[in-house]
């Protein structure tokens, strides 16, 4: 029976099976360890744990792109350009910047992306043992996980106003984007990728490949 589960994690899981809610319920025991690790340290020490939380997410994702590089996977469409991996970016500001000038980013886009990410994954058809499934969900637990735990120590400085804001601002550029035909990462990379990429040996155009990770 055990051995029949593990075997079927080869074609991937569905979702909120028991494999989809142990990666879940692996999140809540991550986010409720780092809440009470966090809320016990002092000012210096709290510095300290978010500068190295945001560096192993950014190490993730560069782990990952070495792993396509070397399948000869990578492409434009496996760069950062999406709403997680803006989330990179997002969590080293945070971490590295004083202020509370990237609260409202953490919580209105990184937050809430990372959380979708985690509970509607994309990546259902990949098998349980390919290192891109495991980092899928690894990067977007740790990327979650950030903000939420900020947020529960009152580390976010957050104000109606400042959200219906953004909201706004963002609700304008999404218009924008859907306009010019780049509502998705994957439209943001046809804007620059070629057309038509010709195998080596000269036979039809290969087809634009599938991210591995949202």
């Amino acid at each position: 029976m055990v051995k029949e589960l593990i075997q079927s994690l080869d074609n991937g899981f569905r979702l909120f099976d028991w494999y989809h809610l142990s990666w879940l319920l692996l999140t809540v025991f991550v986010i409720l360890v780092m809440h009470q690790i966090y809320r016990q340290a002092d000012l210096k020490k709290r510095r300290k744990i978010r500068i190295i939380w945001a560096l192993v997410i950014l190490m993730l994702e560069g782990i990952k792109n070495l792993v396509l590089v070397g399948q000869g996977a990578f492409w434009y469409g496996s760069l950062p350009l999406h709403l997680c991996g803006l989330g990179i970016f997002i969590v080293l500001a945070h971490a590295l910047i004083k202020g509370h000038r990237m609260d409202i980013l953490l919580y209105c886009l990184t937050m809430p992306g990372a959380f979708m990410s985690l509970l509607t994954p994309d990546w259902t058809d990949v098998s349980a043992f390919n290192y891109l499934h495991v980092h899928s969900f690894l990067f977007h637990l740790i990327l979650f996980a950030y903000p939420v735990t900020m947020l529960a120590t009152k580390e976010l400085q957050l104000s109606i106003r400042k959200i219906g804001c953004f909201l706004f601002y963002a609700s304008v550029s999404h218009c924008i984007l859907v306009a010019e035909g780049c509502s998705t990462p994957a439209g943001l990379a046809r804007q620059v990728r070629p057309r038509t990429k010709r195998s080596v040996g000269g036979g039809s155009p290969l087809a634009p490949r599938k991210a591995s990770s949202p």
